[in-house]
């Protein structure tokens, strides 16, 4: 780096950086595109509107197409995504799970440490004496 240049592949290194990044934001529109389209789709279907969700299944078609993809590709993407979404949840409800019982121990802990310190008879021998 001199003058305030850089090098060529450093330049081409931040290039692929944001290329992929735009990549993996450009799927997660197609993904959620997709899901909202597949949503009307069965809503449509569920009020007996055969000609509305046709429409909409010709455009999620169309959606997957556009994003270089299949339905099938679209819907396994979702489902991956809808795991790791799972894998996650489950973590931090286990997670907050195992906190509460820690922190309910220690709160117990806290209460038997506290009755034994006002119920210590030296204590409020002592206690009694200093308030006189």
């Amino acid at each position: 780096m001199s003058n305030g240049l850089i090098k060529y592949s450093e330049y081409h290194k931040g290039v692929e950086g944001l290329e992929k990044e735009h990549q993996n934001a450009m799927q997660q529109i197609g993904l959620q595109k997709h899901k909202t389209l597949k949503e009307q789709r069965d809503r449509a279907m569920a009020h007996g509107n055969d000609a509305e969700a046709d429409a909409y299944d010709n455009a999620m078609h169309a959606t997957a197409q556009e994003y270089g993809r299949t339905v099938a590709e679209m819907e396994a993407a979702i489902e991956k995504e809808k795991e790791l979404l799972d894998r996650r949840n489950k973590y931090v409800s286990d997670a907050m799970t195992k906190f509460g019982f820690e922190l309910s121990k220690n709160a117990q802990e806290a209460n038997k440490a506290w009755e034994k310190l006002i119920t210590d008879e030296k204590l409020v021998r002592l206690l009694r004496i200093f308030h006189r």
